[in-house]
């Protein structure tokens, strides 16, 4: 008997072990293997030396026998197998035969869908098997590098800085004296804050008194740590650019205009940028050169794959093909009882 009809009766001998299991679905595994098992039954009449039995036109062999007899020895726990066992084993693979057979007669292996699912095996199969041989190199020490170099970005946390902001909202449509009135009312408060606060690092009760700021105003002005451009994005570049100008923690700057109307801040701490140096991320750098070698790799499989296939397309065809309408419906849920459309009458009571 060939190696390849032993692979198809192998095959045959899975897919109904599939089968008989109570409760157990037939995954892609044992479609692949009944499908491989089609029209690959030895000749009627024609009998090889190992064959054991014959279960219509479905050999078993004696290897056979062998494994399914080595699988009880190991579920034994060491006790020795038996005559008994041993014709127990052989009625085990007659019955998978024989369903495997009936299996075939019914027409179940021209299935679609498992006709299908086999071949998303096999393909799976190919690409695993054709993308294990390949030989991905270790990134050298120059690409390392200029990996880094190329994307410091990634490698480098942004200077971060904490203060405490009261801001006072004037109306975008404020005529000059009323906005000339606001900024001398913001001075004169941003005055009262460096007095009275000058001991704390934010700006303690007035913030919730006069500040306009919800976010800020209930926990004494403190925004928190920001990058530069998160407080120019909250409160306008100008008020980010005087931010930027304070030296020391406890420094105010001046009353400055924003996109809401005018506030002041003041400086509790700074956080320098700093950078994770090129030992510390080296090993997640070869890691990604690595993934990225592999993808092209993966992509050069496939092409090549792709090539090698005379592959003909009818356009025409395609383009007669419709879309499916985008809509999706919902699955139903059992016990509940599917909405009906609304009338024109019903909907204009709903509004």
């Amino acid at each position: 008997m060939s190696s390849l009809c032993s692979l198809c009766q192998a095959g045959a001998k899975q897919w109904v072990r599939c089968l008989i299991q109570p409760g157990r679905i037939m995954g892609t595994g044992c479609v692949m293997l009944m499908l491989l098992a089609v029209g690959c039954s030895q000749a009627p009449g024609v009998r090889d030396p190992g064959t054991l039995a014959q279960v219509g036109d479905s050999i078993i062999t004696v290897e056979d026998l062998r494994q399914r007899l080595a699988e009880r020895s190991r579920r034994s726990s060491g006790l020795p197998l038996t005559k008994a066992d041993r014709d127990a084993a052989l009625e085990e693979l007659v019955q998978f035969e024989a369903l495997y057979v009936r299996a075939r007669q019914t027409g179940l292996h021209t299935n679609q869908a498992l006709v299908a699912a086999f071949k998303r095996t096999v393909v799976s199969r190919f690409k695993e098997q054709g993308l294990a041989g390949l030989n991905v190199a270790t990134p050298s020490d120059v690409e390392i590098e200029g990996y880094y170099q190329r994307h410091l970005e990634r490698f480098t946390t942004p200077a971060k800085i904490r203060g405490a902001i009261i801001r006072l909202d004037v109306p975008r449509k404020a005529t000059a004296e009323r906005r000339s009135q606001a900024f001398t009312e913001a001075t004169a408060l941003r005055e009262q804050a460096i007095q009275e606060t000058a001991h704390l690092s934010h700006f303690g009760e007035l913030a919730e008194r006069h500040s306009t700021d919800q976010a800020t105003r209930y926990v004494q002005g403190d925004f928190g740590w920001l990058t530069p451009a998160a407080l120019a994005g909250r409160h306008g570049a100008a008020l980010a650019e005087a931010v930027a100008a304070l030296v020391s923690a406890g420094e105010v700057t001046p009353v400055v205009e924003t996109p809401d109307g005018l506030a002041f801040v003041k400086l509790t701490e700074r956080q320098p940028e700093s950078r994770r140096p090129l030992a510390q991320v080296r090993d997640g750098i070869v890691r990604q050169l690595k993934q990225t070698r592999h993808a092209q790799a993966e992509d050069d499989f496939l092409a090549v794959a792709r090539r090698q296939v005379a592959v003909r397309i009818d356009r025409e065809l395609l383009d007669s093909v419709s879309l499916p309408d985008r809509r999706v419906e919902p699955p139903s849920v059992p016990g509940l009882q599917t909405t009906q459309a609304k009338t024109p009458h019903e909907d204009s009571i709903s509004n």
